[in-house]
C-alpha cells in the first residue's frame, strides 16, 4: 500500500471513530474520499466502486473503525409514551377483550425486545402478540388478521400473578423507517392485564381495547375502545441510523420530487390530483411523455415538459394508448365514462377513441365508425323483463380498464374492457351496480367486433341477482399476460368484492377459459368459501429472473373481523412447467399488509439485476382530515437470490406521497435508471428522479412491430430474454396498460443488470412465433429493435452526477467531480454555477468522466451539471445538483421571547429564538451567540455567550437591576463563519414597589384584640405584600411572615394577651421586594379582659384558673366542642342561650381550643390557662 493511500486509510479511521451509519453508507463515503486522492490516475473504479478493489479498501476501514471506535455498538433505545406511573387499580374483567398498543420509533431500527407492565392478582397463561400496524395508527389491529399480520411468533408466558416489568425478547426484527409496531394479547378472565399510567391519554392515542362481542357501527363484531390512559408497553430498538437517544434524519431523497421544475403542473403551479397516469411516446422521438387525465405533457428531452392539452383537445379522466391502425403513431383511448340509468341498466359513456395523426394533433372517431354492432345489450345482460337492443353505446358500461393487446395473434390490436360498477340511490338505499368486461377483436377492415359470449367470457363472470349487488364482477384492473409460455396472449383480471381474480387462458381459437383456480391465482382461501380479496390492481414480473413471468396483486384488506375474510396483497411466484400453477409467496418475502393497499409496479430501480416492486395505498381523504393519518405507498428493494426479500425503504429514499392509487415506470430524462410517476388524488401526481446510488449497469430496448409479419406495430405480445454474466433475464410487453385501473407505463423495456457489463446475447420473441438474436449488445446503451432488422442505438443516454451528491455539503475548495461514463462518449462538457439558472457558470471540458476542480470559496454553494459529446451526437443534459464548498453560513434568525419593547420584565427572562432556516435538505451543525446589553451598539455588553447548542436560555439573578432598559440579539454559527445577527429587540425591567403605609392597629395603640386585622394603604406594581410580626423591633426573629395577594389587609387569630409586638409590611414584584414600611407597634388586650368573638359569643375569663363561662348570646342548640392543644377533644356538649359554665381545672393543659357552631356560625376561640 502506498505512503498515500495509508496516510489516507489513518485519516478515514479517525475521522470516523463514530461508525454511527450501517456498512453501505461507510462504503459510499469511502468511496466518495477515494475518489478525489486517485482520480488523477484515472481509476476504473471511479464509476464501479462496488468493485472488488474497492470492498477491499472498505475491510481495512472496518478493522480499524472496530479497534478504535467507541461508538461501534449502538445503544438501546426505550420507545414510548407512557408516563412511569401505573395506575394499581380498576382493572375490570373483560374475558377475551383485546389491550392493543400501537408504538412508533423514530426511524429504521432493530426490534430487540418489549417491556411491559403487567397488573393483576392472580396467576394465568398470556400470549403476547407483535404485529405490523395495518392502519398508520388510525386503529389498531386484531387478532382475526394475525395469520397475516405478525412480525414474528406470539409469545407465551405464564403470569405468577405479581404486578410488575416483564422483559420478552423479540427476535431482532427489523421495522423500517415508516413503520409501526403494535403489541396486543387478549385478555384471560381476571387478567393479567397492560397496566394504565394516571395522567390519561396521550394523543394521538396509541391505547386500545376491542370487545368481539359486541357489534360496532358496520354491523361484525368487534367494537372499539380507547383506553383510559397509556398502556405501559414499550419496544427497546437498536436505531440503524443512531443519532444521541433516536433516529437521525432521513437522508436527502433519492427519488427526488422534480415534478414542479420539469413542468408537470397546472398553470397555477398547483399539482394536478389524480388516481392514474400513462406514459407513452408519442411523437416517436424517443423520449417518454406523460398523460394525466385531459393533460398532456410532452418531453422536451432537456429534462422538462411542454403542456399540449390545448393542442390535443383530448377529454379523458384516464388514458390507454395502443397504434390500433399501425400507422406508425400511438393512438388513444379516452377514459369519460357518463351518466348511469338506473331503469335501464345502462351508462351512457362518453367514452372515445382519438386517432394520432402524426403531426401532434389528434383526431376524435366516431364510434359507430370503429365499433361494429351488435353492442352489449343491458336488458339481455341484466335480465330485464323489457328488451331494449341499444344500438349507441360500444360500452354501455362503467369502465376502468381498456386493454389494447393483440390476442389472435393477427398483427392488429384487439380491446379487452374491464368494467366496474356505480354506486346509486334505489328507495333510500346504496346500492351497487356491476358490469360485465367485453373483449373485443378488430377485424382487418379496422372495425372492431363484441366476441365476448363467443370467446367463452360470460360462463366465467357470474351474475348476480341480489337487488343490493347486482350484476356481475366489480374490476379495478386488467392487464395482457403469457403466464404458461406458450405465445398467447392471456388476461388477468382483478376484481374487487371479494370474489375470485380471474386469469383468462388464450385457447388459441378465439376462445378463453379461466383458470384462475387451478393455478391458484384466484386468490388465498379465506374463513368463508368464495371469499377472496378487494383486488386493486395488478402486474406481471420475472422477480426472481427464472424466465417465467410472476404476479402481485394488491389488495385492499381491513384489520377487522372482515380480515377473517379477505386476502391481503399478494405474491404468486410462477412455478414454470409443465403446469405453471403459482405459489403464495408475500409473507415470505416481506410484503406488509396494509388496510388500504392498492396498485403494485415492478422496476429494477437500483439496477441490481432485480425486480424490486412499489405499492400503493390509497386514502379516502386528504392527510389530517377529519384526523386521517398519513398513507404513503412503499417501495421495497429486491435482495435477490436465494430469498428473494423485499425490503421497505421508503424512508430512506424519500418517496412518501399520501394516498397514492398507481405508480408507472418512465426513465423521463434517459439516463438509464426508472424514474418513478406517483399518482396521489391529494397530493397530485408526482415526478420522482431516481438518484439512487447504482449498484450495476443497465440496457433499454424500444420495439417497433411489424403488420404485414402480423406483428402490431407496438409490438404489445413481445418478449425479450437477456443472457449476462451466467444468469438470465426477462421482460414482456404484453399490453398498454400496467394491470391498475387505468395507468400505462413506458413501452420501453428495461433491464438492470448488476454488475454484468457484458451481455452474451438478446432474444426477441414475437407474437408470431419469429426470434430474433443479438450478440452484439452493449450495457448502459438505449436500443431500438425494429422486426427483424439490426440493433440501432436509439440515442446517447444522459450522464448520472455521482460525486458530489445532491445537497453534499462540507466540501473542500479543490475537488474532483464525478459522473458515470457515456457509452460512445468522446468528451463531456460541464457548467458549474452560483446560481442554479447558470447564469454566472463556468464551463469545462475533459477527456473522461472526472474533472478535478480548484475554484471553490468557502461557505458558498455551486450548481453543476453535464452532458456528453460524441462523434454523432450530444447527449441531453444531466440533472442540476447542488453542493456547499464548507459550509452555508446561517441565515438570521428570529427572535421569540421576550417579543420586542416587552416591559416590567423580571430579573431572570427566559430567551427563545427559532434555530437558522436552511435550504430543503441541508443539514448544518450550528451553536448560537448571545449578546445582552445596555446600549443597542452592543459595544460594551453585559453577557456574551458562545457555544449555546439549545435555542431557550434563562438568565441568572447576577447580570440584570430594576427599572432598567435592555437590548439582546442571537446569532447562528458553524466552523466555517458567523451568521447575521438578529434584529436586536429590546425590554424593560420592572421598578420595584414603592413604600407602603400603614394605617392599623395605629402605631404605639394597645389594648388591641387577640384577633387582629392589620391594614396598610395600597400601592402600584406589586404582585404581593409581606407582612412581618415580630416580637423584637429587630425583627430577628418572627411571629409569623405572611404572604398577601390580592388584598391589604391581614388577620391574625392567635396572639398572646399582654404582649408588645412590632409589625411591618412591603411589597414585592417580580423584580423583587421593595423597602420596608415604618415598623409600628401595640400591645394585646390584659388576659382579664372577656374576649369577645366577632358572632357576639363571649368567654370569661381568659386566661381562667379553671372555670370557664361562655356567654351565648341567641336562642337555639349550640354545639360546644374543647380540643387539648394536640389537636384531642377533651370535651363536647351541647348548649343553650345564656352563659354556660365549663370546668378545665382538672386539665393540666395552658391552652385550649374552643369550637362553637349552631349550624349558620362557626366560631374559634382560644382558652389560656394559668
Amino acid at each position: 500500500m502506498s505512503k498515500k493511500v495509508s496516510s489516507l486509510l489513518i485519516l478515514v479511521v479517525v475521522v470516523s471513530l463514530s461508525l454511527e451509519l450501517e456498512m453501505e453508507t461507510q462504503q459510499k463515503r469511502l468511496g466518495l474520499l477515494l475518489v478525489n486522492l486517485f482520480v488523477q490516475e484515472k481509476l476504473e473504479f471511479l464509476n464501479n466502486l462496488h468493485r472488488w478493489t474497492m470492498r477491499k479498501f472498505f475491510y481495512f476501514f472496518v478493522v480499524f473503525s472496530f479497534l478504535f471506535s467507541n461508538k461501534l455498538f449502538p445503544l438501546d433505545v426505550v420507545v414510548k409514551n407512557d408516563n412511569n406511573i401505573p395506575k394499581t387499580s380498576g382493572y375490570v374483567e373483560r374475558y377475551f377483550w383485546e389491550e392493543s398498543k400501537i408504538l412508533k420509533p423514530d426511524g429504521p431500527c432493530i426490534l430487540k425486545k418489549i417491556q411491559i407492565y403487567f397488573v393483576g392478582d392472580y396467576q394465568n397463561r398470556d400470549t403476547i402478540y407483535i404485529m405490523g400496524d395495518p392502519s398508520e395508527g388510525y386503529l389498531p389491529p386484531t387478532l382475526w388478521v394475525a395469520n397475516y399480520n405478525l412480525k414474528t411468533d406470539p409469545i407465551i408466558f405464564d403470569y405468577q400473578g405479581k404486578p410488575g416489568w416483564y422483559e420478552f425478547p423479540a427476535g431482532n426484527i427489523y421495522l423500517a423507517g415508516l413503520d409501526r409496531v403494535v403489541i396486543l394479547h387478549r385478555l384471560n378472565q381476571k387478567g393479567p392485564f397492560f397496566a394504565i399510567d394516571n395522567d390519561g391519554l396521550s394523543t394521538p392515542y396509541s391505547s386500545f381495547l376491542m370487545n368481539p362481542f359486541e357489534n360496532n357501527s358496520l354491523g361484525g363484531p368487534g367494537n372499539y375502545y380507547i383506553a383510559n390512559g397509556d398502556f405501559l408497553v414499550r419496544l427497546v430498538v437498536e436505531y440503524v441510523y443512531p443519532l444521541d437517544s433516536t433516529s437521525a434524519k432521513p437522508p436527502v431523497p433519492q427519488f427526488f420530487d422534480v415534478t414542479t421544475e420539469v413542468g408537470l403542473t397546472l398553470p397555477d403551479g398547483k399539482y394536478i390530483g389524480s388516481n392514474d397516469v400513462s406514459v407513452v411516446d408519442w411523437n416517436n422521438d424517443g423520449w417518454d411523455d406523460i398523460a394525466i387525465g385531459s393533460y398532456f405533457f410532452q418531453n422536451n428531452g432537456d429534462g422538462t415538459f411542454t403542456d399540449v392539452s390545448k393542442k390535443f383537445n383530448i377529454t379523458a379522466s384516464m388514458t390507454s394508448w395502443g397504434d390500433f391502425n399501425n400507422d406508425g403513431f400511438i393512438d388513444c383511448y379516452a377514459l369519460r365514462n357518463g351518466n348511469y340509468d338506473e331503469n335501464l341498466k345502462m351508462v351512457f359513456s362518453l367514452d372515445r377513441v382519438y386517432k394520432n395523426n402524426g403531426n401532434g394533433t389528434f383526431t376524435m372517431l366516431n364510434p359507430k365508425d370503429i365499433f361494429s354492432l351488435p353492442y352489449p345489450s343491458p336488458s339481455e345482460d341484466f335480465n330485464l323483463s323489457t328488451p331494449n337492443q341499444q344500438d349507441s353505446i360500444p360500452n354501455p358500461y362503467n369502465c376502468i380498464t381498456p386493454l389494447w393487446a393483440d390476442f389472435n395473434g393477427d398483427g392488429r390490436l384487439d380491446l379487452f374492457l374491464a368494467n366496474n360498477r356505480v354506486g346509486v340511490t334505489v328507495a333510500g338505499n346504496y346500492v351497487e351496480r356491476y358490469f360485465p368486461d367485453q373483449l373485443w377483436i378488430q377485424d382487418k377492415n379496422g372495425k372492431f367486433k363484441n366476441v365476448t359470449k363467443t370467446a367463452g367470457l360470460t360462463q366465467f363472470e357470474l351474475f348476480s341477482p341480489s337487488g343490493g349487488a347486482l350484476g356481475y364482477y366489480d374490476c379495478y384492473g386488467a392487464n395482457a399476460c403469457d403466464y404458461n409460455n406458450d405465445g398467447k396472449v392471456d388476461i388477468f383480471v382483478a376484481n374487487y368484492r371479494l370474489v375470485r381474480d380471474l386469469l383468462y387462458k388464450n385457447n388459441g381459437d378465439g376462445t378463453f377459459t379461466n383458470v384462475g383456480d387451478v393455478t391458484g391465482v384466484q386468490g388465498v382461501p379465506t374463513a368463508a368459501p368464495n371469499y377472496f380479496g378487494h383486488g386493486m390492481g395488478a402486474e406481471w414480473g420475472d422477480f426472481n429472473n427464472d424466465g417465467n413471468p410472476d404476479l402481485a396483486v394488491g389488495n385492499l384488506g381491513h384489520p377487522d373481523w372482515r380480515g377473517m375474510y379477505s386476502n391481503p396483497s399478494l405474491i404468486f411466484e410462477n412455478q414454470g412447467p409443465p403446469d405453471y400453477k403459482f405459489r403464495e409467496v408475500h409473507q415470505k418475502m416481506g410484503l406488509k399488509f396494509f388496510e388500504m393497499n392498492a396498485g403494485m409496479t415492478w422496476g429494477d430501480f437500483d439496477l441490481d439485476g432485480y425486480l424490486d416492486l412499489w405499492h400503493g395505498q390509497i386514502s379516502y381523504r386528504a392527510e389530517g382530515d377529519g384526523g386521517e393519518p398519513k398513507r404513503p405507498g412503499r417501495i421495497y428493494f429486491n435482495t435477490g437470490a436465494p430469498d428473494f426479500k423485499l425490503i421497505d425503504k421508503t424512508w430512506e429514499v424519500g418517496a412518501i406521497i399520501h394516498g397514492p392509487w398507481n405508480a408507472v415506470r418512465i426513465d423521463y430524462d434517459n439516463d438509464g435508471d426508472l424514474d418513478l410517476l406517483v399518482a396521489s388524488p391529494f397530493e397530485g401526481v408526482r415526478l420522482l428522479r431516481n438518484d439512487l446510488e447504482r449498484k450495476g449497469n443497465w440496457v433499454k430496448f424500444r420495439l417497433i412491430g411489424s403488420p404485414e409479419n402480423s406483428v402490431n406495430m407496438d409490438c404489445y405480445g413481445t418478449k425479450i430474454y437477456l443472457y449476462a454474466g451466467g444468469r438470465k433475464f426477462y421482460r414482456e410487453l404484453m399490453g398498454s396498460i400496467s394491470g391498475n385501473r387505468c395507468s400505462q407505463n413506458s413501452n420501453t423495456l428495461h433491464f438492470g443488470l448488476g454488475n454484468t457489463r457484458i451481455i452474451d446475447s438478446v432474444v426477441v420473441i414475437y407474437l408470431n412465433g419469429f426470434r430474433k438474436k443479438y450478440t452484439n449488445v452493449k450495457a448502459n446503451n438505449i436500443y431500438l429493435i425494429k422486426y427483424n432488422d439490426e440493433l440501432k442505438k436509439l440515442l446517447t443516454s444522459t450522464p448520472v452526477l455521482i460525486y458530489p451528491k445532491n445537497f453534499q455539503q462540507n466540501l473542500p475548495d479543490s475537488l474532483c467531480l464525478v459522473w458515470n461514463f457515456v457509452d460512445g462518449a468522446t468528451s463531456y462538457e460541464i457548467i458549474i454555477s452560483e446560481d442554479k439558472d447558470f447564469k454566472n457558470s463556468q464551463k469545462y471540458f475533459s477527456n473522461d468522466s472526472t474533472l478535478c476542480w480548484n475554484k471553490g470559496s468557502k461557505s458558498k454553494q455551486y450548481f453543476w451539471k453535464v452532458r456528453a459529446i460524441t462523434t454523432k451526437d450530444t447527449s441531453s443534459w444531466s440533472s442540476v445538483y447542488t453542493f456547499f464548498v464548507g459550509n452555508p453560513i446561517p441565515p438570521a434568525i428570529q427572535l421569540i421571547a421576550p417579543i420586542n419593547d416587552s416591559k416590567k420584565m423580571n430579573l431572570t427572562p427566559t430567551f427563545k429564538w427559532n434555530r437558522p432556516k436552511f435550504q430543503k435538505y441541508l443539514d448544518v451543525e450550528v451553536s448560537f451567540e448571545f449578546q445582552i446589553a445596555e446600549e443597542n451598539s452592543f459595544q460594551n455588553p453585559l453577557l456574551y455567550l458562545k457555544g449555546l447548542k439549545d435555542t431557550i436560555l434563562t438568565l441568572d439573578s447576577n447580570y440584570l437591576y430594576p427599572a432598567k432598559n435592555y437590548y439582546w440579539r442571537v446569532r447562528a454559527v458553524n466552523k466555517d463563519g458567523d451568521g447575521v445577527w438578529s434584529e436586536v429587540f429590546s425590554f424593560e425591567t420592572n421598578t420595584l414597589p414603592s413604600v407602603v403605609v400603614l394605617t392599623s392597629p395605629e402605631d404605639n395603640a394597645s389594648g388591641v384584640p387577640l384577633k387582629p386585622t392589620f391594614k396598610w394603604t395600597q400601592i402600584e406594581n406589586v404582585d404581593d405584600y409581606i407582612f412581618q410580626l415580630s416580637k423584637s423591633p429587630t425583627f430577628d426573629s418572627l411571629v409569623t411572615e405572611k404572604f398577601v395577594q390580592s388584598a391589604i389587609y391581614k388577620h391574625l387569630t392567635s396572639l398572646e394577651p399582654d404582649v408588645e409586638y412590632f409589625w411591618r409590611v412591603a411589597g414585592r414584584n417580580n423584580v423583587g421586594t421593595g423597602p420596608w414600611s415604618t415598623v409600628w407597634q401595640f400591645r394585646t388586650i390584659s388576659a382579664s379582659v372577656v374576649e369577645i368573638d366577632e358572632n357576639g359569643f363571649s368567654v370569661f375569663p381568659n386566661p381562667t384558673d379553671g372555670l370557664v363561662f361562655i356567654k351565648l348570646p341567641f336562642e337555639g342548640n349550640y354545639k360546644v366542642r374543647i380540643f387539648d392543644f394536640l389537636g384531642r377533644e377533651i370535651c363536647k356538649a351541647t348548649l343553650g342561650e345564656g352563659v354556660n359554665l365549663i370546668d378545665l381545672s382538672s386539665y393540666s393543659e395552658s391552652m385550649f381550643y374552643l369550637i362553637i357552631e349552631n349550624g349558620k356560625f362557626l366560631s374559634k376561640i382560644v382558652i389560656l390557662k394559668k
